[in-house]
C-alpha cells in the first residue's frame, strides 16, 4: 500500500500505466528514485507493474472518463506531499482503425471520451497540485496531429485536441509557474498500435519502442523543454518535414495515394 513518507518526495502521476508508453514511463521514473502514481483502467497490467516496481508507489484502477475518480486518485496520491504534484503525464488513450463510416459510432464516442475528455479531466484535476509544486504537465500526443490521417480519423482528431490544449495551457499556466509540454511520438511498438495494424495500416513500421518515448517524456519534464517535442527516427522526421513542406492539396493527394484511398468513380 502506498504511503507518502515525507513531503520532499518527487511525485509523478501517470495515466495509462498498465502497458506501452505509460508503463515504460513509470518504470523509468521509478528507476530514477521518483514516487510513481500509476493508474490504468486495466487491472492485470497495473497489478504486474506493481509487482515489478514494488512497494512505495501508488497503484489504482482508474477510468479517466470519470472526473470524480480522477479527483479521488489525485487527492489520495498527493495528500502526503502537502498537496503537491511535480509531474502529471497525461498518457491514457485508445485508438480505432478503419474507414470512419465502418467503425461503430459507440467506438468513436468512447475514443473521444477517453482521449479528449479524459485528458481534460486529468489536467483539470491535477492543476491545484501542479500549481503548488510549480510542476510540469506532459501530454502524450501523436505524430498524427501534424495532419489528418485517414483510417485513424477520430484518433488523429483527438490528438489535434491535445496539441491545442497543450499550446493554450502552456500560455495560461505559465503565470502559475506550471510548465506544459507535449511529446509527439511516431509509430510505437505498443499493444495499442499493434491491435489496430490492419487495412492501410497493416504495413506500418513501428520503429519506436515505448522506452524511447519514456526517455523523451522524462527529458521533457526534467528540462522543461519547449512545447511540442517530436520523438521519431530520422526517417520519420524526414517524412514529417516533407509533408509539411507540401501544399495542402499535394499533401492530401500523396497521403491518399500512399494509403490506398481513391475518390469514388
Amino acid at each position: 500500500m502506498y504511503k507518502a513518507m515525507n513531503n520532499t518526495e518527487k511525485l509523478v502521476f501517470i495515466t495509462g500505466s498498465g502497458s506501452g508508453i505509460g508503463r515504460a514511463t513509470a518504470v523509468k521514473f521509478a528507476s530514477l528514485g521518483w514516487t510513481v502514481g500509476a493508474v490504468d483502467i486495466v487491472k492485470p497490467g497495473l497489478s504486474s507493474l506493481e509487482t515489478q516496481l514494488g512497494r512505495g508507489h501508488y497503484f489504482s484502477v482508474l477510468d479517466v472518463r470519470a472526473p470524480e475518480e480522477v479527483t479521488r486518485a489525485l487527492k489520495a496520491f498527493c495528500s502526503g506531499s502537502n498537496g503537491k504534484l511535480d509531474i502529471l503525464v497525461n498518457n491514457a488513450g485508445v485508438m480505432e482503425a478503419g474507414n470512419f463510416e465502418d467503425i461503430d459510432l459507440a467506438a468513436h464516442k468512447r475514443l473521444i471520451e477517453i482521449n479528449v475528455a479524459g485528458a481534460t479531466h486529468c489536467a483539470y484535476g491535477a492543476f491545484p497540485y501542479l500549481r503548488a509544486a510549480k510542476g510540469v504537465l506532459v501530454n502524450v500526443g501523436s505524430s498524427s496531429s501534424a495532419h489528418g490521417v485517414p483510417s485513424i480519423a477520430s484518433y488523429s482528431a483527438s490528438k489535434y485536441f491535445i496539441r491545442g490544449l497543450t499550446e493554450a495551457l502552456s500560455i495560461e499556466w505559465a503565470r502559475h509557474g506550471v510548465h506544459v509540454c507535449e511529446v509527439l511520438p511516431g509509430l510505437v511498438q505498443t499493444p495499442l498500435a499493434t491491435s489496430v495494424a490492419t487495412g492501410p495500416l497493416a504495413n506500418a513500421v513501428l520503429d519506436l519502442s515505448p522506452e524511447d518515448v519514456a526517455e523523451a517524456i522524462v527529458d521533457a519534464a526534467h528540462q522543461r523543454l519547449n512545447h511540442h517535442i517530436i520523438v521519431d527516427q530520422p526517417e520519420g522526421i524526414a517524412r514529417r518535414n516533407m509533408l509539411a513542406s507540401l501544399s495542402r492539396e499535394d499533401r492530401h493527394s500523396l497521403i491518399a495515394q500512399a494509403m490506398g484511398f481513391a475518390a469514388d468513380a
